[in-house]
């Protein structure tokens, strides 16, 4: 792919989609679609079931392949799908059924370490998940929200907390984009606004990527790559006591954090989907409301969903 220079700029851009398109054996998945997210942005990206929107992510996150016919596809100033690989160690996603979803039975403290141990390079020790360091993690995704205690069951949390720990093990990586799928699995209005602005919150502060700190780590290693872990973390580290964190050790790390504790370079565009077509207008943005990209139903969908057929239920 070779993009008019004169009139874009990969390097400087989020995303930059000309006549970005993918097809399956029964039609259109989404597109043609035109896109231009800038970095430290906010984006909506609004469509039904059937709209394609979580192939639309996972595309723009490198996961999944466009079509030939797409003219240009530009992510973070790679090329795709040329470039996959390293869109894949930039973008983040949360949020998406199947691929993300948490370990019910295990608690907040093992996910996290989990995690952690696969961003660790091989031959630096993982780090202790201690109460501060969690606080250090977690905050700047929870916001003034108590965060849940390390040893709470994940079973156990309600559809706030769940989504935004999967958008803390999502930042873990340290992205530069991060596409979050169906904000609607939180059911509340008033909890889905408050994931809204914690979004919106994360595009336009440096805190969208709290990262191991600096002066004791290397930058992590994605995913898969010479992943190592050392194992459960040693007796007593997970806290266990009450339902939250205690607010002064969250404080403490807020102020960590606000020190340049940790921290990554660089902006964050955030892209998330939602179904409904009136809810950016229902949320208080602090920042204006951002931008909205539509996407609708395919025909072929209208075509294989039919009212009374098997899939819709009788």
């Amino acid at each position: 792919m070779s993009p008019d220079t004169t009139a874009i700029d990969p390097a400087a851009s989020a995303v930059i989609a000309r006549n970005l398109t993918l097809t399956g054996k029964r039609g259109y998945v989404f597109g043609p679609l035109d896109l231009d997210i800038a970095p430290g942005t906010l984006t909506v990206l609004q469509g039904p079931q059937g709209s394609g929107r979580t192939a639309l992510l996972l595309t723009l996150a490198g996961r999944m392949k466009p079509d030939r016919a797409t003219e240009d596809l530009w992510v973070l100033g790679h090329a795709l799908p040329d470039e996959r690989t390293k869109v894949q160690h930039l973008a983040a996603i949360a949020g998406f059924d199947g691929i993300d979803q948490l370990d019910g039975s295990v608690t907040v403290g093992d996910v996290l370490h989990e995690r952690i141990g696969l961003l660790t390079p091989w031959y630096k020790r993982q780090p202790k998940l201690t109460p501060r360091r969690y606080a250090q993690l977690a905050a700047p995704v929870f916001g003034g929200r108590p965060l849940p205690a390390l040893g709470t069951i994940v079973w156990d949390l309600d559809e706030v907390d769940a989504l935004l720990l999967r958008i803390t093990i999502a930042l873990l990586q340290r992205p530069r984009l991060l596409v979050v799928d169906d904000l609607d699995q939180v059911h509340d209005a008033a909890g889905r606004a408050f994931v809204w602005q914690r979004l919106e919150a994360l595009a336009r502060s440096s805190e969208a990527a709290p990262a191991e700190n600096s002066s004791e780590n290397p930058e992590p290693t994605p995913a898969g790559e010479n992943g190592a872990s050392d194992g459960p973390p040693p007796a007593g580290e997970q806290s266990q006591a009450g339902e939250h964190e205690p607010a002064g050790e969250q404080h403490r790390a807020v102020d960590d954090h606000a020190s340049g504790l940790g921290l990554a370079t660089g902006s964050l565009a955030v892209i998330a989907a939602v179904a409904s077509a009136t809810e950016p207008a229902t949320i208080a943005w602090a920042n204006g409301a951002p931008a909205v990209v539509a996407i609708e139903r395919s025909a072929s969908y209208a075509e294989r969903i039919k009212p009374n057929s098997p899939s819709e239920g009788n």
